[in-house]
């Protein structure tokens, strides 16, 4: 039998519920923590350490020179002529940097051979247009000399020469003067071998080598040769291949420069750089 109930016994029913609901609800709040609380439980929770992200290795510039041996500056005057490309292959075999003092009418005349001097890693310098005596020209005339070599080899191989070396080794203070103004250190040498004097293999290498084959040349040395001469390039391979033997290092005249922290001035005369 369905149960029935008075309008008065509904009232005081749902205010009996309402108080019951009104008496659990304080229970039921305490239980949740506030959203301070909550935010303190949430930072407390221990943290899951990071892995540190690799960072990548530096890796340092290259040295300018790979040997800490001897430093030896090898030269060549007077070219391009015939003979340099045997020497060129040479070079190139046993990986050894030279640096050419060219003359502007032969660059003219054997342009590719100066482009190849180039590309493979050799440095040109300044050798005058047509091989005279400096000394005894007009300043007008050494300009002229200094500036049509200059011209050709930038023409031929986009690159202006660093250095100048005059025909002989031979100069005044006029032919100072003119180098300083067109921002040329005058390069010579420590050691002449005479090549174009004797054109004799064992004569030239008597200049480098003791009786005994011991190398005489010494850190910052630097070699003049003539890459014109058919016996100066096979005292070149001989020298090359004895000195590297020997534990010294080839550069060009400009790092040498670098090698022994010295600034190249205009005008000044270098005949070598030991310490």
């Amino acid at each position: 039998m369905k149960r029935t109930y008075s309008i008065h016994t509904r009232i005081l029913l749902f205010f009996i519920a309402c108080a019951l609901l009104l008496t659990a609800l304080p229970a039921y709040s305490a239980a949740l923590p506030p959203a301070q609380e909550a935010q303190a439980a949430l930072e407390s929770r221990p943290s899951i350490p990071q892995k540190p992200r690799p960072v990548a290795p530096i890796t340092p510039l290259p040295p300018l020179v790979s040997s800490t041996g001897p430093f030896v500056a090898l030269t060549f005057d007077d070219g391009p002529s015939p003979h340099t490309e045997r020497l060129l292959n040479a070079l190139a075999a046993r990986n050894v940097p030279a640096t050419f003092y060219v003359l502007g009418s032969q660059v003219n005349q054997r342009s590719h051979i100066a482009a190849r001097i180039v590309a493979e890693g050799h440095e040109l310098g300044n050798h005058t247009q047509n091989h005279r005596d400096l000394s005894r020209q007009s300043a007008a005339n050494i300009r002229n000399e200094m500036t049509w070599a200059r011209n050709a080899i930038l023409n031929t191989t986009d690159q202006r020469p660093a250095t100048l070396r005059p025909p002989y080794g031979a100069l005044n203070r006029t032919v100072q003067n003119i180098a300083r103004e067109m921002g040329y250190p005058i390069i010579l040498w420590s050691i002449d071998t005479r090549d174009w004097e004797r054109r004799n293999v064992q004569a030239i290498l008597s200049h480098m080598f003791d009786r005994n084959g011991r190398p005489t040349v010494r850190c910052g040395d630097i070699i003049l040769m003539h890459d014109v001469y058919p016996t100066t390039i096979d005292a070149a391979i001989i020298t090359v291949d004895r000195l590297l033997a020997a534990g010294y290092t080839f550069v060009t005249v400009s790092e040498l420069f670098q090698i022994r922290q010295i600034e190249p001035v205009p005008g000044q005369i270098y005949n070598h750089l030991r310490r």
